[in-house]
């Protein structure tokens, strides 16, 4: 991942966090400060990275490829960002499979979809990605809550960066 993506999936999981601890109010105090700094239709994106990173987590524990791993996550019908909007579950879970089989920006894609819906639609999969690492048994025991702040704290130390910062910069939006 560059720099950017990183930053996304950092803000990302800081919004899973808010939300799988239950506390509404920080997670929309931190989309409002995402959208202040991107824009609304970035938080796809974000989504989708954080999506991707909790799947990718419980591969290797289940001894199965990144697609099986991804359909077999459960849709979490309560996690909605914005209500009384579609929630576009498939389209997520096609958008985290382009980008776990090393795809493309994930934006160009969720572009063609409706925004809330997209925006829904990741959420709901990246909330429904750490519960489903909490049903692998070969994973150390951990909440939702507890897997989300534990790849948010190591993306914050730095972990994921692999490639220039220079060369990474924000798109224009």
């Amino acid at each position: 991942m560059n720099w950017y993506q990183v930053d996304l999936t950092l803000r990302g999981l800081e919004i899973a966090a808010a939300q799988l601890n239950g506390n509404a109010a920080e997670r929309d105090a931190l989309v409002e400060r995402f959208i202040d700094m991107y824009e609304f239709g970035w938080l796809a994106e974000a989504f989708t990275y954080a999506a991707v990173l909790g799947v990718e987590m419980a591969v290797p524990a289940r001894a199965a490829p990144f697609e099986a791993v991804l359909e077999a996550v459960t849709a979490d019908v309560d996690a909605v960002l914005l209500p009384d909007m579609p929630v576009r579950w498939q389209e997520a879970v096609w958008l985290a499979a382009a980008v776990g089989q090393g795809g493309g920006v994930p934006q160009a894609a969720a572009s063609t979809m409706d925004q809330p819906g997209a925006v829904n639609g990741t959420f709901q999969l990246m909330i429904s990605s750490f519960h489903t690492l909490t049903r692998v048994p070969q994973l150390p025991r951990k909440t939702a809550a507890g897997w989300a702040e534990l790849m948010r704290d190591s993306f914050a130390a730095g972990a994921g960066v692999e490639d220039d910062p220079e060369e990474d910069q924000r798109p224009d939006t």
